[in-house]
């Protein structure tokens, strides 16, 4: 045996036989197992690779109900199961009655095994049972089971299928965000748009802040409709400058935020977290002035071929100036 296994003559030994329960046989040819091991020498480890009847107190019994191996393989196919003995990934086990399962493998592939034990096999031959169940049923001609396999079939089946990653569900929040009162407009039927960014739930606009105080909101109309809607700062917290502050979908309170009248400041709510952060802005930096007619950006820094329904920065000759167009 020593021979053979230096030699690789075979890639894998039954290391387990199940001839009885605690055989002092399947002792020593785990414990030779171990002493090829411990020399370099790995061979894959099964449990029962053949059975026989056998018959205590004149019982039918199976070594397969308590020892066999478990393989691991990539695909379900000879050279797969070929591949997986070759490489060492089996796991032998014992698994007697009102025993604790034995297995004989490394130590990842050991530790996997009782996962897959403990929490995977009992559910998946359950669902075997069930399907086995009513196939027999529906075979001796019961309709009615006929009518349950055809829905349980593919079950277990399933149980040895990856499914492909799922795909991202689409971003199903509003497409822009409302905001009031920042630049002491309090009209809900006309507010500022804060549109949402290349990210999903996330919201971006660079405003110029007229006071202290605003509120926003996913609709806009009526203030009932703007209210229904509306996000407040969590706790009625000050909202602080480069701060990622908590705030609270649909609740009807006025927001604050640490600002200066008068300046600009990029406002980023983001409903992935539920937060809102302000901090200063240099969107208008590095715009190009052209010669000629006036060319209009918005406060992102972004060119704006046709300028409507907001505050826009107007750029002419040298000089750059920010416009109101209705």
């Amino acid at each position: 045996f020593r021979y053979f296994a230096k030699e690789k003559i075979y890639d894998a030994a039954e290391i387990l036989h199940g001839q009885e329960k605690g055989c002092q046989d399947a002792n020593m040819q785990s414990a030779f197992w171990n002493d090829l091991r411990a020399e370099g020498i790995y061979i894959s480890p099964l449990g029962v690779d053949d059975a026989h009847r056998r018959y205590f107190n004149w019982d039918y019994e199976c070594s397969f109900n308590e020892v066999y191996t478990i393989v691991f393989v990539k695909e379900k196919s000879l050279d797969g199961l070929s591949e997986a003995f070759r490489g060492g990934f089996t796991a032998a086990v014992e698994s007697y009655e009102n025993a604790p399962e034995h297995v004989i493998a490394t130590y990842r592939l050991t530790k996997f095994t009782l996962f897959l034990l403990q929490n995977y096999f009992p559910y998946h031959d359950e669902l075997c049972f069930t399907e086995g169940y009513y196939l027999k049923e529906a075979y001796l001609g019961d309709e009615n089971a006929v009518k349950i396999y055809h829905f349980l079939a593919g079950t277990v089946a399933g149980c040895y299928t990856f499914a492909p990653a799922a795909e991202e569900p689409e971003y199903e929040g509003p497409a822009e965000l409302y905001i009031v009162g920042y630049d002491n407009n309090w009209d809900p039927a006309n507010p500022t748009v804060i549109p949402m960014t290349e990210t999903a739930g996330v919201y971006e606009a660079v405003l110029a802040f007229a006071n202290t105080e605003f509120k926003f909101s996913e609709n806009k109309g009526s203030w009932d409709e703007f209210n229904a809607k509306a996000i407040c700062i969590a706790n009625d917290a000050v909202v602080a400058l480069d701060q990622a502050t908590p705030i609270w979908k649909y609740a009807d309170t006025n927001c604050k935020a640490a600002v200066e009248a008068g300046k600009e400041y990029k406002v980023t709510i983001n409903l992935n977290d539920n937060t809102i952060t302000i901090s200063e802005s240099t969107a208008v930096e590095g715009i190009e002035v052209e010669e000629g007619e006036a060319v209009y950006y918005n406060l992102q820094g972004v060119k704006v071929a046709n300028p409507e329904n907001g505050v826009f920065i107007k750029v002419q000759g040298n000089k750059a100036s920010k416009v109101l167009v209705k």
